[in-house]
């Protein structure tokens, strides 16, 4: 009950404001079971794929039945794919992406960039690009590629030694991407690094197990399983019935901020596979992932058994060395789709509509215990979820989408102080010239005029390699707990997650033992596909927050207004009538206010907004 008249025509004003004016709140996730198959062996028959589940906006815990995650490749015209061998701890994966730059393949626009620089290295017009002819063509002079400039003594020499690998005088595809950026991007259109940042930190080390392991004995107890929610709320220090790892952290030793991480060393994560591919390598990861250094033999691919059937050509019961190659024809068990830059009409009918991340198809098994994968998408990563482990798949864009005609045309307009529609060297200062290029490298014909193709040609060019180019990080995660108990995947616990954090952590007790040890936390593995300059890795794979999608329509204002959390639900905190009337609204009982109990209104015109019985009545229009 409201305390006073005054009162309740305030929250009536500011509602019907809310009402008005409209609030913006976070959605929830889709939710689905992964579409899975038993492995193709002579046993029992193949069960159909499982359906997908969604959760609608906003979601409930439980998920509702939708459509289905395919399960075989769409029948397309083929397309150059990237492939990717994950060491997960149940079985190795298969990971095939798809990658799309602008709405083109990315590796035809890979190599649509080198046949346009070789062509312009070729000054001589014999049908063969030399690095005497690049060193000395005023087109690379200056770093119009992004290659280092050319423009002092020794520059030539330098550049020779550096990028002609084979020595033999000629620039071919393996050496051009080398120079083009720096020797940062590699040699090819993708690239894979795998790094481990936190060394077995982040199970008994994270935030998250130092603040619930109270009495530190390194397990949770019952009671401190009991006692989680209490506890994690206690730290939630701005008190907005949300936690993020951030917040967790301050409780702990400094040492586990992200400033004083010990520095990432190689991990075994992770292994390109296709052409590129380093047998040798892969083959001692394999060996010393899951045979302890010792030659796989049949059981120790774990639920992936379909995989070594492939492998083991000759029946054996073991993998040998010449073997390993068949990976590269083995059945993937994820394929991917990713969108890099602006997608074409032809591939979506609007440039919004269509995922910057897809799953196509997926070929996941069900664990032991019988239960399948699920699936959680938000826009730009996709999460997929089996008992023990979990695998975050990130897609970072740091280059924005630009128009280099209208930037070229707006350089124009701006610098061209005669309007002749043509920049002279007078027109264009020092400063100028140190911010955006040399004059000379904008003037490709060397006519003393640049004119708005010119600017436009070498804006494009200046950031060539990086459009083109897609590198994929597999790291580790900073703590395994708190990525259990957050259920949806968003990297924050909201009221809901907090309140089942006990019901959770319960799930995660193996071996019903009413303790928790962390050899009984599941294991993340991040997989992050960025496009960008490499020399800044941390930024490049930087797995940001989460985006959020925009609020339902359907959804009346005033829930949005109340929802201060934004987690699609308004918990008791939130809820600014009386207690009794909250109670009435959660029909369910389960301590929050949910879109489904929206009270429906008693006429088409009129909207229903839950305030207490008197205050309504007072203040209806």
């Amino acid at each position: 009950m409201f305390t006073s008249n005054i009162r309740s025509l305030s929250l009536v004003s500011i509602l019907l404001l809310c009402a008005v004016v409209g609030c913006v709140r976070s959605s929830t996730p889709t939710v689905v079971p992964s579409a899975v198959k038993p492995p193709v062996v002579a046993a029992p028959p193949i069960p159909p794929p499982m359906p997908v589940v969604e959760t609608p906006e906003p979601a409930p815990p439980e998920p509702v039945v939708a459509a289905e995650v395919p399960t075989e490749k769409p029948d397309e015209k083929p397309l150059a794919t990237e492939r990717l061998l994950l060491l997960a701890p149940q079985g190795p994966l298969i990971v095939e992406f798809e990658l799309w730059i602008d709405g083109q393949p990315q590796a035809d626009e890979f190599d649509r960039l080198l046949q346009e620089v070789l062509k312009l290295a070729d000054t001589d017009l014999d049908g063969t690009a030399t690095w005497k002819e690049v060193t000395t063509s005023p087109k690379f002079r200056y770093g119009q590629f992004g290659n280092l400039p050319i423009d002092r003594e020794n520059a030539p020499k330098q550049i020779i030694q550096q990028y002609d690998l084979d020595g033999d005088g000629r620039v071919d595809l393996a050496e051009l991407p080398r120079f083009l950026t720096r020797n940062a991007g590699g040699a090819r259109a993708f690239s894979v690094r795998s790094i481990e940042q936190f060394h077995g930190r982040n199970r008994r080390g994270s935030p998250t197990w130092r603040a619930l392991d109270t009495d530190n004995d390194g397990q949770l107890t019952k009671a401190e399983i009991e006692a989680a929610a209490a506890q994690l709320r206690l730290l939630d220090s701005d008190d907005d019935e949300t936690l993020v790892v951030g917040e967790l952290r301050r409780t702990t030793e400094v040492e586990l901020m992200p400033g004083n991480r010990t520095r990432g060393i190689r991990g075994d994560f992770a292994r390109v596979l296709g052409e590129h591919a380093n047998w040798d390598s892969i083959r001692a990861a394999l060996e010393e992932q899951y045979a302890l250094g010792g030659t796989l033999g049949s059981d120790d691919f774990g639920e992936q058994r379909e995989l070594f059937i492939h492998l083991d050509e000759d029946k054996d019961g073991k993998i040998g060395r010449k073997e390993f190659p068949r990976l590269n024809t083995a059945r993937s068990n994820l394929f991917l789709r990713l969108q890099f830059g602006q997608p074409t009409v032809s591939q979506a009918g609007s440039p919004r509509t269509s995922p910057m991340i897809d799953v196509a198809y997926g070929n996941l098994l069900p664990s032991r215990e019988g239960s399948f994968p699920t699936v959680i998408s938000w826009p730009n990563r996709v999460t997929f979820r089996s008992p023990g482990v979990s695998l975050k798949f990130v897609r970072n864009d740091t280059l924005a989408t630009v128009d280099f005609a209208a930037q070229a045309q707006q350089g124009l307009a701006m610098y061209d102080a005669d309007a002749n529609g043509y920049l002279e060297s007078s027109e264009v200062s020092a400063a100028v010239q140190q911010q955006f290029g040399r004059f000379e490298a904008l003037d490709a014909d060397a006519d003393g005029k640049v004119y708005l193709l010119e600017i436009t040609d070498f804006l494009r060019q200046r950031q060539g390699a990086q459009r083109v180019q897609v590198h994929a990080r597999v790291q580790d995660q900073e703590d395994s707990l708190f990525l259990a108990l957050d259920e949806n995947a968003d990297d924050r616990l909201d009221a809901r997650e907090l309140e089942r954090a006990a019901a959770r952590l319960q799930q995660l007790d193996a071996n019903s033992d009413g303790a928790i040890t962390v050899d009984e936390l599941p294991e993340e593995i991040v997989i992050v596909i960025a496009r960008g300059s490499i020399e800044n890795q941390e930024q490049l794979f930087a797995v940001g927050p989460v985006e959020t999608r925009a609020p339902s329509e359907n959804l009346p204002s005033w829930f949005a207004a109340m929802d201060t959390s934004r987690d699609g639900v308004i918990s008791a905190k939130e809820f600014l009538g009386s207690a009794e009337k909250f109670a009435t609204l959660d029909r369910n009982q389960n301590g929050f206010f949910e879109p489904d109990e929206i009270p429906q209104p008693t006429s088409p015109t009129k909207e229903v907004i839950p305030l207490p019985a008197e205050s309504t009545e007072r203040n209806e229009p």
